[in-house]
């Protein structure tokens, strides 16, 4: 749902209109009552899988968040450990994502295993390049540390979401989604860490005819 508030900042007081609440949810989550969770959040990104394996509950998800208005993205989780691999995933992630619409991007996971090889960036790059090449809004999901030791280049950030978690305080950064504490969502049975988002995703997404939306 959307909630109207003034955030005071450093800087002063900014008004900062339509932020929205949002849950991700993976197999993990099983049966979620949809209709429920729309009293309290009004998007919802889907896990679509990790690696080179697709989650099973990301269709059943998708129809379902579909049916009563929920706004969509996807994350895919990277277990790359070469270009190659980021390619492959890439492809995968095409695949479930063909014949649907997503009001939001199509995050791509970057984990600390990842980082610690160093090649975020490339991977990264390659993996969004294939997505944004069929027509897709891509966008990096990662902890907000690595963003602030400054793991991302300027050149793999630019014109990508920037989705950042932090339990214990919101970024200190520009992000677009923002993953916060765990709670009680209504029609999910077990606690999960929610999500704010920041950025009109809906109207830049379908303004530029990405993610499955002709442009008007």
């Amino acid at each position: 749902m959307k909630i109207q508030i003034i955030l005071y900042c450093l800087i002063g007081f900014v008004l900062l209109s339509d932020i929205e609440n949002g849950v991700h949810v993976t197999k993990v989550q099983k049966v979620v009552s949809w209709e429920s969770v729309k009293t309290w959040a009004s998007f919802a990104i889907l896990f679509g899988g990790k690696g080179r394996e697709y989650d099973s509950f990301f269709n059943t998800y998708y129809s379902e968040a579909r049916k009563v208005g929920m706004k969509i993205g996807s994350l895919w989780c990277s277990k790359a450990i070469s270009v190659s691999d980021a390619v492959e995933e890439a492809k995968l992630c095409l695949k479930i994502l063909n014949g649907k619409q997503f009001e939001f991007p199509i995050y791509y996971e970057i984990t600390k295993e990842i980082i610690a090889r160093g090649i975020q960036n490339e991977i990264l790059d390659k993996f969004c390049s294939i997505l944004e090449k069929n027509k897709y809004y891509c966008g990096v999901f990662s902890d907000s540390n690595f963003y602030e030791n400054n793991s991302f280049t300027n050149s793999t950030l630019e014109n990508r979401s920037i989705w950042a978690v932090d339990i214990k305080n919101r970024p200190s950064f520009k992000c677009d989604i923002w993953t916060n504490d765990d709670r009680n969502v209504p029609g999910i049975k077990d606690k999960l860490y929610t999500d704010v988002g920041y950025t009109d995703f809906d109207r830049i997404i379908k303004e530029k005819g990405l993610n499955g939306f002709g442009k008007n």
